[in-house]
């Protein structure tokens, strides 16, 4: 846009253009499963926080921040819902409620993650993991906020991980000195043998060697063999009735 409608123009940078994740935050990564992670979540934050300890819960849709959140409070969590359908007015009183610790676990989609003014949130928990890892910063960086420590939870499973985005994770936690378990590892092994298979099945389709093999090139080679023969048929059955006729004919005159 600078480029449109500006000759000369200043870009002005405050920090780093590279992504980094904050020192200051312990940043754990578990690798289960879709089934697995309401139960991983509650155990956690019943082994780890306090009553009065605040708690920001990320997901993906605003259907399941509804979901979550009345889930974790049939389970007796004070959890309150934050996402792009609730009003204004709705929004600071949810918001009013996790300052005072009236409640002191929000479930939020995105709309929360960027600028969201609440001191000392005691942890942050990715129940989904964000498709990109400039979300996965912005996420963690709601705690661990003016010299204070926190922490980061952060579920990902095989459904959500890809190749580049496992990679790009496990070089955010080596430039933060955190921990780097062996299972993602074994995850990111797990993406690139399936993007190599995704690869191979993909050239054997379009290999013409390979077209017989195919279900749909079949029936259509099949259903062209019936054609032909069909119609070697019928030119048959045609000739020898139009002989026939011509015999009758001859015979009748």
């Amino acid at each position: 846009m600078a480029q449109d409608y500006l000759r000369e123009y200043y870009q002005v940078t405050v920090g780093s253009l590279d992504l980094a994740g904050n020192k200051d935050v312990t940043q754990i990564i578990d690798v289960c499963t879709d089934q697995e992670k309401y139960r991983n979540l509650l155990k956690n934050l019943k082994d780890n926080l306090t009553e009065k300890d605040r708690v920001l819960v990320f997901v993906e849709t605003k259907k399941g921040c509804d979901m979550l959140t009345r889930s974790l409070r049939m389970d007796n969590f004070q959890a309150r819902a934050m996402h792009g359908d609730k009003s204004q007015d709705e929004r600071d009183w949810v918001l009013k409620e996790f300052k005072s610790c009236q409640s002191t676990l929000l479930v939020a989609t995105d709309v929360a993650a960027r600028g969201l003014d609440v001191d000392d949130i005691k942890m942050v928990v990715n129940f989904d993991f964000p498709n990109d890892m400039e979300s996965y910063i912005h996420r963690i960086g709601r705690t661990g906020r003016r010299g204070k420590s926190g922490k980061s939870f952060s579920m990902l499973s095989s459904s959500q991980a890809n190749d580049k985005l496992v990679e790009d994770l496990i070089r955010v936690l080596e430039e933060a000195n955190q921990e780097v378990p062996e299972e993602l590892h074994q995850l990111l092994e797990e993406c690139k043998r399936g993007k190599i298979q995704a690869k191979q099945a993909k050239k054997r389709f379009r290999d013409p060697r390979f077209q017989g093999h195919q279900g749909n090139s079949f029936q259509r080679f099949n259903s062209n063999q019936r054609y032909d023969s069909n119609k070697s048929s019928y030119n048959r059955r045609f000739s020898q009735q139009n002989y026939k006729s011509r015999n009758q004919y001859d015979d009748d005159y």
